[in-house]
């Protein structure tokens, strides 16, 4: 089984309609050597499918030379329902449909003065934990 693993043989763990999406996501990042965050859903041992975030490094040997790419993936079945806040100093269009197109919940431009931004961490404190209604059992 672990042979199977070895190199892209894992892929076809991947949700087939995940598939091309993972593929024309993390290709241009493993070319130029950058990292990448992905979400997909990947076939877990009892056959159901989890979703996953998939998190790849570039890494660089002793030597300098790029050495590959090292990853890790973990299960986002249990987080897929948090609520996802983006606070950035972003204002770029780009920067704010990729957020909703990964399913952000908000994308709120970071204030530079301390005081606005003390002000809004705490409306977002108190929208979230407040006023708003969150699933409480994950289901």
């Amino acid at each position: 089984m672990l042979a199977q693993e070895k190199g892209d043989g894992w892929t076809v763990g991947v949700y087939p309609e995940d598939r091309e999406r993972r593929l024309s996501a993390c290709s241009p990042a493993l070319a130029h050597r950058e990292q990448f965050v992905l979400q997909y859903r990947l076939r877990y041992h009892d056959g159901s499918y989890h979703w996953i975030i998939d998190h790849g490094m570039p890494v660089v040997g002793l030597d300098g030379e790029f050495a590959g790419h090292v990853g890790s993936c973990y299960d986002n079945e249990d987080l897929k329902l948090l609520p996802v806040v983006i606070l950035t100093t972003s204002q770029a269009e780009e920067d704010i449909l990729k957020s909703y197109g990964l399913h952000a919940n908000c994308y709120i431009i970071k204030p530079v003065d301390l005081e606005q931004l003390i002000t809004v961490v705490r409306n977002i404190k108190d929208f979230w934990l407040t006023v708003v209604t969150l699933p409480t059992d994950g289901a």
